[in-house]
């Protein structure tokens, strides 16, 4: 959800310009390997970030405050690879 991570993130990205008013399920962080390896649960994202003045929750959705609008995307350069035969 941080601008660091959005102008990367083509997933995230699409969630937040697809969810009803920039909200997004939290269920879709639990995907996330860091998320996996630590086993942590909705409850424990919500309790983790419910004090953050970057985020806004409504039930079990987030969005970045004020529905933030996302930064500029960063669209990697395409590597020149030669074909081997």
């Amino acid at each position: 959800m941080s601008d660091k991570n959005l102008v990367k993130d083509k997933f995230f990205r699409d969630q937040i310009s697809t969810g009803k008013d920039g909200y997004i399920a939290i269920t879709h962080f639990l995907n996330c390997n860091n998320v996996k390896t630590n086993k942590w649960t909705v409850k424990d994202i919500i309790d983790a970030c419910k004090d953050s003045q970057y985020l806004e929750f409504e039930g079990e959705t987030v969005r970045r405050a004020g529905n933030n609008p996302l930064p500029v995307r960063e669209v990697p350069a395409k590597t020149d690879v030669k074909k081997r035969d």
